[in-house]
């Protein structure tokens, strides 16, 4: 019997990981272990190994396939359901350990219940998903109403002139050039950088302040 385990990390300190490796029982049943390393959100098909995977099942090479769990597969309710169903005409058994599923019967027929209990199963990942993701929301308009929320990321808003010159640093560091002190000297009597001097000194002269 040829058997698959296929699991997915968000990431791993091992670099070798992804590739795939195979190990013989001593039944003689091959069992061949692949690796991708990717967000769980990415579809299956757009994964780095499912070429590999795709192409033993149309060449019959693989008769099971073992997932963790469903969410091993991905996110989107259509894309999971199409995958586990091309696997399954094909003859192979995609089996889910931690909800104990199976796509085959003991006679390797299909197993026609088991897309019910997968549609549910899987829309109770999407659910979930979906409060979590609207709890932070909430979290994340509670804070900025409170003024605690700080977005990462992103391009900074730009300052006016004025707004620039009212940071007392920037302010301090014109007072410095304007006795004359070197870019160098008003930096480090300002406690900034030099290239942020060199930016106050521009800029000064440019609105007429220098």
């Amino acid at each position: 019997m040829k058997i698959l385990k296929y699991n997915q990390l968000d990431q791993s300190s091992d670099l070798n990981i992804n590739k795939p490796r195979l190990s013989v029982l001593p039944n003689g049943d091959q069992i061949l272990n692949i690796t991708d390393i990717c967000s769980k959100t990415l579809p299956f098909k757009k994964r780095e190994n499912y070429k590999i995977i795709s192409q033993m099942v149309e060449k019959n090479q693989m008769d099971i396939i073992i997932f963790p769990s469903l969410n091993k597969l991905g996110y989107n309710k259509l894309d999971i359901l199409k995958t586990i169903k091309e696997f399954d005409d094909k003859g192979v058994n995609v089996c889910f350990k931690k909800e104990n599923i199976n796509t085959k019967n003991d006679d390797k027929s299909s197993n026609t219940v088991i897309y019910s209990i997968l549609n549910f199963l899987i829309s109770l990942f999407q659910n979930e998903d979906e409060i979590r993701k609207e709890r932070q929301k909430d979290g994340i308009e509670k804070a900025r109403l409170k003024g605690n929320y700080k977005k990462v990321g992103g391009k900074k808003p730009r300052l006016s002139i004025d707004q620039f010159f009212n940071k007392p640093k920037n302010s301090f560091c014109l007072e410095e050039l304007k006795k004359g002190n070197s870019i160098r000297k008003s930096a480090i009597n300002s406690d900034i950088s030099a290239a942020q001097a060199l930016k106050v000194k521009k800029f000064a002269e440019a609105s007429g302040r220098l």
